[in-house]
């Protein structure tokens, strides 16, 4: 059972970092795309920056899984 939630657990985390990297290049429009690399670590508080609008995407990704269709 363990080793199914790691992998859960793992796909949720690169899903997570997809979002960031999709979320941050919605918001500089002018910015080179920005490239996750495995093994690094994200900051605290990552979503800070960003705005209200993606803030409810997140929201609508992540915590309220049972609207995703």
């Amino acid at each position: 059972m363990a080793n199914k939630y790691r992998i859960w657990l793992n796909a949720e985390f690169t899903r997570l970092k997809d979002f960031l990297a999709t979320a941050i290049r919605k918001t500089c429009h002018n910015s080179p795309p920005l490239v996750l690399q495995d093994g690094g670590a994200l900051k605290d508080e990552v979503l800070s920056d960003l705005g209200p609008e993606i803030w409810e995407e997140f929201q609508t990704r992540f915590i309220d899984t049972f609207k995703v269709v």
